[in-house]
């Protein structure tokens, strides 16, 4: 099932991994960043409680879906992301192993980059956030980009 999206939200996610995958997103240095913007590298391995203890970081938003739409876990992703936001992935029948490239803000927003090589050539996921540091971000939209 593919997700119903505005077409604008699509249009400028698409640039936003466009961006963020020509290497503009690294742009950001640590003088620019506040409390708000993630971190330009994160580690990939989060801790996943169903629901969220607190919180919740960019980074770990998005490892959380990704963990969760690799083994099929939709109550693990509903927990870090919009309901139904994994729905226009393909199905997954192995990790394709992709690897978290940064989360930055990007002119929609923050959006962490996964990318990787898979048996259909390269692949990267753009992973659109909404919230903050404060009360936590989810996993908003994500754009797949081959």
């Amino acid at each position: 099932m593919t997700p119903v999206r505005p077409p604008t939200v699509a249009l400028l996610l698409s640039g936003a991994l466009g961006l963020g995958l020509s290497g503009c997103a690294s742009g950001l240095d640590g003088a620019a960043r506040d409390a708000s913007t993630p971190a330009a590298t994160a580690p990939t391995s989060f801790d996943c409680p169903v629901p969220p203890t607190g919180p919740v970081g960019a980074e770990q938003a998005s490892a959380c879906v990704y963990d969760g739409w690799t083994r099929q876990d939709e109550v693990q992703v509903e927990a870090y992301g919009r309901a139904g936001v994994v729905d226009g992935l393909p199905h997954v029948m192995a990790d394709p192993r992709l690897q978290l490239e940064s989360c930055a803000q990007e002119p929609v927003g923050v959006v962490c980059t996964w990318s990787g090589e898979t048996g259909d050539g390269p692949v990267a996921l753009g992973m659109a956030m909404s919230g903050d540091s404060e009360s936590g971000f989810r996993v908003s939209a994500i754009e797949v980009d081959r």
